[in-house]
């Protein structure tokens, strides 16, 4: 029977140490789980709000962008056309400061011209050609038709070349600038779209994994519940089984070891009727008192072996254990 009480002993103590310490592993795990768990559910707000800001700040970005290089299209196509008048302008005067003209023949060039000019803000820029223009032209006598033909005078005539072609040079370097211009803000706008758009993705990578990272740590905090309430059950149960072990065996140990003590004193009680025996009616036979005496002996000698002391040992120890088991369950009870 001992040897049965220390093995289960032995056996229900593992099964404590080992659902304690999954216990305690558990609740070690679950703790950073938690702790993971809500990291990442203070940080996703927090990555999901500056998406959005780079996304608003690049749509801007590229809104922007649009308009400019529409406002370029045109800027360009306004310079290209007004280059190519010009060019057509240069070419008409040349042919017609040859010979005499009419008046008229300028008219439309010069509405033209100005139409150009005030369409780039260049009128400023226009006016030296108006004023040769006018100049340009020096009228003669009227024919017999009353049409006034004008001879070029030629000097005059060398400055309006002169001056279209000057107008000509700034409106190509104009053109120039406003390409380079273009050229630079399109530079500059793939420069920062690019930074843009590599913030945006490393931030839905780091949403996506932060997200992932929510999931996974719901899921480790309720297997890790499930762990705990396992090890708390199993640790319970065993603890449980222990100590209702223990108390068994205490009290088989203490009934034997109150046993024992028994036929010791029933022995010495023997003793006693015996001696009133002997004084009351004689002698009693030897060999009982023999037989009597070395039952006390052994008796005696039982009760100063290691044996039976190991059993008022354990009888010490279980009711220890017991006690301080029930105060274990009570405690949680009261949890």
């Amino acid at each position: 029977m001992m040897k049965q009480c220390l093995e289960e002993d032995e056996f229900r103590k593992k099964e404590v140490d080992t659902a304690q310490d999954s216990l305690n592993k558990a609740n070690d795990a679950r703790k950073k789980c938690d702790d993971s768990l809500k990291s990442a559910q203070k940080d996703l707000p927090e990555l999901k709000a500056a998406l959005a800001t780079y996304e608003a700040e690049l749509l801007a970005a590229t809104t922007q962008r649009e308009k400019e290089n529409t406002s370029y299209k045109q800027r360009k196509a306004d310079f290209e056309e007004a280059i190519a008048f010009l060019k057509d302008f240069i070419d008409y005067v040349a042919k017609t400061l040859k010979g005499s003209f009419t008046a008229f023949s300028f008219v439309e060039h010069s509405e033209k011209l100005l139409r150009h000019a005030t369409r780039l803000h260049r009128l400023s820029d226009a006016v030296p050609v108006l004023v040769a223009l006018a100049t340009v032209q020096a009228p003669e006598v009227p024919t017999t038709n009353n049409v006034y033909a004008y001879n070029a005078n030629q000097n005059v005539a060398d400055k309006l070349k002169d001056t279209l072609n000057k107008l000509l040079q700034r409106l190509q370097a104009d053109w120039k600038d406003n390409e380079d211009v273009e050229s630079k803000a399109l530079s500059a706008f793939t420069e920062l779209k690019t930074k843009l758009e590599n913030t945006i993705n490393t931030l839905k990578t780091n949403i996506d994994r932060t997200e992932k990272q929510i999931l996974a740590m719901t899921k480790c905090t309720q297997e890790e519940d499930a762990i705990i309430a396992n090890a708390g059950a199993k640790l319970n149960r065993n603890g449980n089984l222990k100590d209702s072990a223990s108390k068994m065996c205490g009290q088989f140990a203490k009934e034997f070891v109150e046993a024992t003590k028994s036929r010791t004193e029933e022995i010495e009680t023997i003793n006693q009727i015996l001696a009133i025996i002997e004084k009351r009616f004689g002698k009693i036979p030897q060999d009982i008192k023999s037989y009597l005496d070395s039952v006390e002996s052994g008796w005696k000698a039982y009760q100063n072996s290691t044996g039976f002391k190991g059993f008022v040992e354990y009888q010490q120890v279980a009711l220890a254990a017991h006690t301080a088991g029930s105060a274990l369950v009570a405690a949680k009870s009261l949890i």
